[in-house]
């Protein structure tokens, strides 16, 4: 019988997280939906960035179960769910960039030079993983601590810290320009997306270093605001939908704009 004594942290801070994130992303379509009009570029980059960050915490949340049937198999299903997940990890950051992008006159129409570099990035660091991860520095598990153990070598964990950043700090610079130079509405968007990102960018190490409850639940806390921050930013005065707007035709594709 599996108790609370017994419960992976690792693996419930992860389920948690892929819960609070579904949560953001139904709201966030919900929303969408009820919108009386058509959703900017940095509400749709958003919804696809919540969508896609739950499915690389829910592929690594999967590979826990292994610890209640098979315990000696972990290494290995962790090991490729690491792998799986964090293609999906990628993907959320490309939308950020996409998002970035669209939020700059004069780069509104490199979306396929973005994809592109993204597509490239997603391809070099899964292979990198299925090698290094895979393969040669499998996780193990601490049953004494209940934590998840990942083998990261130094220079994998710092590439994948740089492509972070890649995607965050643009993000973060053209919001914080957007603050100064944009309307009082677009500001208040731009404020708590800003502290969102900010504080997402420093939460995800805490996962992978953390070696005990308390470490996890500041963690998830953190996340929890960080999620509350960006959930709130997106869905800043989207307007309702009223009872005499006709029904929607087929959407089409959104032009290149500017609008926060």
């Amino acid at each position: 019988m599996v108790t609370i004594a017994h419960i992976s942290l690792t693996g419930a801070s992860q389920t948690f997280d892929f819960l609070v994130l579904t949560v953001s992303w139904l709201i966030v379509r919900a929303h969408i939906r009820k919108s009386s009009t058509a959703a900017t570029p940095t509400i749709v980059h958003m919804y696809q960035y919540f969508g896609y960050f739950a499915l690389f915490n829910f592929f690594m949340a999967v590979p826990f179960l292994s610890l209640t049937f098979q315990p000696s198999s972990f290494p290995t299903f962790m090991a490729w769910g690491y792998v799986i997940a964090n293609i999906f990890l990628l993907i959320s950051l490309m939308h950020i960039s996409l998002m970035t992008i669209k939020l700059l006159p004069r780069f509104a129409d490199k979306d396929k030079l973005i994809r592109g570099i993204w597509i490239g990035i997603v391809t070099i660091m899964t292979i990198l993983n299925a090698i290094v991860i895979g393969v040669q520095h499998q996780p193990t598990y601490d049953t004494a601590s209940r934590v998840a153990h990942y083998a990261i070598p130094t220079w994998m964990g710092a590439t994948l810290g740089m492509i972070s950043f890649l995607a965050y700090l643009p993000a973060i610079g053209v919001l914080v320009y957007s603050l100064i130079h944009q309307s009082r509405e677009q500001r208040v968007r731009s404020s708590l997306l800003v502290i969102g990102f900010v504080i997402i960018m420093f939460v995800g190490p805490l996962h992978a270093v953390a070696s005990n409850w308390r470490v996890f639940l500041f963690a998830d806390i953190l996340n929890m605001v960080s999620l509350a921050f960006l959930t709130s930013g997106v869905l800043f005065r989207i307007k309702p939908q009223v009872a005499s707007v006709p029904p929607k035709s087929t959407p089409q594709p959104l032009p290149p704009s500017n609008t926060i």
